[in-house]
């Protein structure tokens, strides 16, 4: 996951933007998973944009998923994006939305993520290190 990581990195560094990117341990409040272990985000909020990567992301896009930015508060940032096609049990899929509020002060991130066709929603936490490139 390091080089993903420089691979995030690289999504905001790569274009002159002065964002930060974040290597986030995640703990899941669910059931079957839905929130990974560990996410990967870069966020720019100069220019509103903002790119994250998982295990989820990485079996069904490869590369990180450039998400929409909202500003949440003066020191958080809402983070959403959607997944088509996701597996779940018996060999079906559905769509996964996900909404992250992510905290660069204080290096923490909450997540919501909603099954299509279910009512339910599974939560996640983490705690975030900034990245930096060796």
């Amino acid at each position: 996951m390091r080089c993903l990581c420089a691979t995030l990195a690289m999504c905001l560094l790569g274009t002159g933007a002065m964002g930060q990117a974040f290597d986030c341990k995640m703990t899941s409040r669910g059931f079957n998973g839905f929130v990974g272990e560990r996410m990967l985000f870069a966020l720019d909020p100069e220019n509103s944009e903002a790119y994250v990567y998982d295990g989820y992301i990485a079996h069904l896009h490869d590369d990180p998923l450039k998400v929409k930015v909202l500003k949440s508060s003066a020191d958080a940032w809402k983070l959403k994006w959607h997944l088509e096609d996701f597996p779940i049990a018996n060999g079906e899929a559905t769509g996964l939305k996900y909404i992250a509020t992510i905290r660069p002060l204080k290096l923490t991130v909450s997540i919501k993520a909603f099954l299509g066709g279910y009512d339910n929603y599974i939560r996640g936490s983490g705690t975030c290190s900034h990245y930096k490139e060796e």
